[in-house]
């Protein structure tokens, strides 16, 4: 199934899920799949291992009409390699994977190899055996191991194609992995079983169909079942449909009449929002995770003429932390209206910023806001641009100091205590966790991890871009941290405001903050704490990372 859903299986399956759906038929395999990469007009991904090329190629293809096609290899080791998704892919887990290789060149035999590259827990880096076949010239075979498991305390984990001993060209097809135990068949095509609402062609209707349906919706196609309501078009009617049916409100489908055609909107037409989805906010999380992309489209982050993008509105509020006016900026959404009620968003600046620093527009943050609200992926919402710094005997930060950085730990009390306050006070604000969430860049990631972790009654939604080191201890090139906690307290410990969603984003090329994203997201992972990474590739110090840690957050805030 081409470009299925990835990450509500390794969920369920952690939680237990699966062993209580007795309903699940062993012949249905593309149900398990947490991702399926057939190399249709894109890499998936996948990157050069050593100086080679890849390529899509159309001379071979297992499935479909392309395959990935690896040449210029000079050693053994050269090849093509993809990144474990880490919310997705679990140490000490097992996991199937399968991979299908082809050759032209050489010898009438060849060995390859499916292997891991990964990081134990002492940083060393280490290479590990998935699977290994000798392939025939000419013909299609498949590397496989259903049941492997993840070596415990792995991070930076990627999977990788070579052979044993040769150099030729090869083509890699249908790269597949799946919850552990899953038999991946060299001939599974996509099934249809014809039944209204049945979207994986499983046989049954259950959450998977409604989390497929809503990936979807997203990607606009979906096979025919997905079409509920049969009016000839998939949209979001049908996926309430099937939520409906889930939670029991419906037993059947409402059909509706098919529509008469009308006449197209003109391109400069405004798209019309469509209804949010509304999704359990005890799976809210999970059930996300397949959507987390680095790749933002175009559409979301460039303005399009004469559409509103709200208003920033600068605004003066008394902290009592500090004992003197702060300021902010306010961002209301497009169409603001007294009588209406939004929820709110505080994003947080890096160090030596100000409340306009995040409005600047390599960050995106109103553009992509304007735009997502406009075609209705996202909820319209009021953003409030901080001024982090919160001191009484300054009002600038002097230098990469413990105390300076304690000035930016104060702002927890004062974002709270007194500018909270303020914004209910004097907009027209939704109130409580459910409707608040807090996010920032870098030292603004960092207050947002140690605000958000340690306030959990205030904020149902975190978001961390580039965040800074310090929440724990650590050492950096300017300081050395004591941090705002111990690893073994960075986690809520609160399980009745656990958050709908915690996100942190970091990138592969950040030369500020290096590896400390990556590393308090291994600290949570240690910990237990739900949460969502991603690891943006070349992403660095700057909006390369923001922009899609915010797109992925504004897509999902306040939707639970």
């Amino acid at each position: 199934m081409k470009k299925i859903f990835a990450g509500i299986t390794a969920f369920l399956c952690c939680s237990g899920v699966l062993a209580y759906m007795p309903e699940m038929s062993e012949k249905v395999y593309a149900v398990n799949y947490i991702f399926e990469d057939s190399f249709e007009g894109s890499t998936n991904n996948w990157n050069s291992r050593g100086n080679v090329i890849i390529s899509n190629n159309s001379e071979t293809a297992f499935s479909g009409s392309e395959s990935l096609f690896v040449e210029g290899r000079t050693a053994a080791w050269n090849g093509a390699f993809k990144v474990l998704n880490p919310n997705l892919f679990l140490p000490g887990v097992e996991y199937s994977f399968s991979a299908e290789v082809n050759y032209f060149e050489g010898n009438d035999t060849d060995t390859f190899c499916l292997k891991l590259q990964y990081t134990d827990a002492a940083g060393q880096t280490q290479y590990a055996s998935i699977a290994e076949a000798t392939a025939k010239k000419g013909e299609w075979t498949q590397l496989a191991n259903t049941n492997y498991q993840l070596p415990m305390g792995a991070s930076g984990m990627q999977i990788y194609v070579e052979t044993a001993e040769t150099t030729n060209n090869f083509y890699i097809d249908e790269v597949i992995g799946a919850s552990g135990g899953t038999v991946i068949q060299e001939t599974v095509k996509p099934v249809s079983s014809g039944i209204s609402g049945d979207v994986n062609g499983d046989g049954v209707i259950n959450i998977y169909d409604f989390v497929l349906a809503k990936y979807y919706l997203s990607q606009n196609t979906a096979p025919a079942e997905a079409d509920v309501d049969r009016n000839g078009k998939f949209e979001v009617a049908d996926v309430i449909q099937i939520q409906k049916y889930l939670l029991k409100q419906i037993t059947a489908f409402s059909v509706s009449q098919v529509e008469t055609p009308t006449e197209p909107p003109t391109e400069t037409a405004e798209p019309q929002p469509t209804e949010p989805v509304i999704i359990d906010e005890n799976d809210y999380m999970a059930s996300i995770s397949s959507s987390i992309t680095a790749n933002v489209p175009a559409a979301a982050t460039t303005a399009v003429a004469g559409r509103d993008y709200g208003t920033v509105v600068p605004i003066t509020y008394f902290s009592t932390v500090a004992q003197k006016n702060k300021a902010a900026n306010v961002l209301l959404p497009a169409g603001y209206d007294e009588n209406e009620s939004y929820p709110v968003l505080y994003v947080n600046h890096g160090i030596f910023g100000d409340q306009n620093s995040m409005l600047d527009e390599g960050m995106k943050i109103q553009t992509m806001a304007g735009n997502l609200a406009a075609t209705g992926e996202a909820e319209k919402m009021i953003i409030v641009f901080t001024a982090m710094y919160t001191s009484t005997n300054s009002d600038t930060c002097s230098g990469f100091t413990v105390e300076e950085t304690q000035k930016y730990d104060a702002f927890r009390e004062d974002l709270t205590e007194c500018l909270m306050p303020y914004i209910n006070e004097h907009y027209s604000t939704k109130t409580g966790r459910k409707y608040t969430g807090v996010s920032g860049f870098s030292m603004g990631g960092r207050e947002t991890l140690y605000i958000g972790i340690t306030r959990p009654e205030y904020f149902g939604y975190i978001g961390a871009a580039c965040p800074a080191p310090g929440v724990t201890p650590g050492a950096d090139n300017f300081m050395t941290h004591p941090g705002n906690m111990q690893e073994s307290e960075f986690k809520i410990n609160d399980a009745e405001n656990q958050p709908y969603m915690l996100f942190i984003a970091g990138g592969t090329n950040d030369g500020v903050v290096g590896t400390f994203p990556q590393q308090y997201h291994q600290i949570l992972t240690t910990n237990g704490q739900e949460h969502l990474w991603l690891e943006v590739s070349g992403g660095g110090h700057d909006g390369s990372t923001v922009v899609p840690m915010y797109y992925n957050l504004l897509k999902n805030i306040f939707k639970a």
